[in-house]
């Protein structure tokens, strides 16, 4: 089961442009459409899948790090 509900982000220039293009990479190269909210979707869903220590996670760049290793890992 699944609820709809809005939320509001703030991305740099560079971010939205990277998500812009992933989409338009998705279209072109997969023959789908895939939209900006799916690919926040599939994000979380990939996260939720990480076994995270966020203990000790005080910043941006600390979870950042984090992310980056335990993906090595996958």
């Amino acid at each position: 089961m699944s609820i709809q509900c809005d939320l509001s982000l703030f991305l740099t220039k560079e971010e939205h442009s990277f998500i812009k293009n992933l989409t338009y990479r998705c279209s072109c190269e997969g023959n789908s459409k895939i939209s900006e909210e799916t690919v926040f979707r599939v994000l979380v869903r990939l996260l939720q899948d990480l076994e995270l220590d966020l203990s000790d996670i005080k910043t941006e760049e600390e979870l950042l790090y984090c992310l980056k290793e335990n993906l090595r890992l996958v």
